[in-house]
């Protein structure tokens, strides 16, 4: 039978920064809840104080052991975490939302593709450049070939390249 209830206001945010969203994203939420899965406290509005922690929400905080996505209830999709509170049986926990998650890592991927296209167009034209080295003087040496064929026997290759083609026109001028 119950006789009666005293409550007494606790001000969390002198208990830990986290707790009050100091450092939490825009969006981020704090709270805890306790055995029963209702929630205690949350922060930074106190929205949902007093009801059941539902759905994949109740399930990312009471799986303490990793976080885990979930759908918060106000639509946003969070990456809760959660820890128990010694002695107690509640579970704190926090939610972040996934776009402040993984904003950095979106900015930075930005860079890096950027940075890879950079690198590939180069790459390209770095190709295009000794492909245009090598073919040259192979395709004059074709021509000069095409001349002495035709009976132009006078005829020598201005080909002038000191690699292995350079070598195959000396032979071939005599």
């Amino acid at each position: 039978r119950l006789i009666g209830a005293v409550t007494a206001p606790i001000e969390l945010s002198a208990l830990s920064p986290a707790v009050a969203g100091a450092i939490l994203p825009a969006g981020g939420t704090t709270g805890i809840i306790d055995r029963q899965g209702y929630l205690v406290v949350s922060f930074p509005d106190g929205a949902g104080t007093g009801t059941r922690a539902e759905g994949e929400v109740a399930v990312a905080i009471s799986s303490a052991a990793s976080p885990s996505i979930a759908l918060g209830p106000d639509g946003v999709e969070r990456i809760y975490a959660g820890v128990p509170v010694k002695d107690s049986g509640w579970i704190a926990f926090a939610g972040i939302p996934t776009a402040a998650a993984f904003a950095g890592f979106q900015r930075h991927r930005d860079w890096i593709l950027a940075a890879l296209i950079l690198a590939l167009g180069m790459a390209g034209l770095l190709a295009f450049v000794v492909a245009r080295r090598i073919s040259r003087p192979v395709l004059t040496l074709r021509r000069d070939a095409e001349i002495l064929a035709s009976g132009r026997l006078s005829h020598r290759s201005q080909v002038a390249t000191l690699d292995e083609v350079g070598q195959l026109v000396v032979a071939f001028n005599g």
